[in-house]
């Protein structure tokens, strides 16, 4: 026990952070971040997997809302979605509301290339697998954000915030 106290002491002081508990708190929720699960009531028909914002395979559309937990808080929001992809995808999500955290729009556009609309998303989010599927009036949409896990949750406890995340 006296070794597991050091050693918690210890990362506290290299990370650098303000307090003890803030350190902690900031790991805890690196953590958070690495599964998104939103759930969807609306109109809409489909099935799509995501490899990265680049790789997708499958066709969606819905018009309801969605309700998620992340980043530390819960939100209900009005969202219209098209996303498709059978190598190269594209998403392309309308929001109503003001939800702190969401995917936004992001995609291949043709002679353009890559697009990542929002300025907020970081490039750890390139490190993720998403599956979405909706049927009829309810859905699913599920991601597993790897990016957070290995870089932002694993360099957090040396410090390094490549997210902006954390709290001090």
């Amino acid at each position: 026990m006296r070794k597991l106290l050091v050693g918690s002491l210890l990362l506290c002081i290299l990370a650098g952070t303000t307090s003890c508990a803030s350190y902690w708190k900031n790991r805890g929720g690196d953590l958070a971040d690495v599964v998104r699960i939103q759930g969807i009531a609306g109109v809409g028909l489909g099935a799509k997997v995501e490899f990265t914002p680049f790789l997708h395979v499958g066709a969606l559309w819905y018009d309801g809302y969605t309700a998620g937990y992340a980043n530390s808080e819960f939100a209900v929001w009005d969202a219209e979605v098209l996303s498709w992809g059978l190598l190269y995808g594209r998403h392309d999500e309308t929001i109503s509301g003001d939800p702190s955290w969401y995917s936004n729009s992001y995609g291949w556009h043709g002679d353009d290339g890559f697009d990542w609309i929002n300025p907020d998303n970081h490039f750890v989010d390139f490190l993720m697998v998403r599956a979405q599927v909706m049927a009829l009036v309810l859905g699913i949409d599920f991601q597993l954000r790897t990016g957070e896990l290995l870089l932002d949750g694993i360099g957090g406890f040396f410090g390094w915030d490549p997210s902006g995340d954390d709290i001090y």
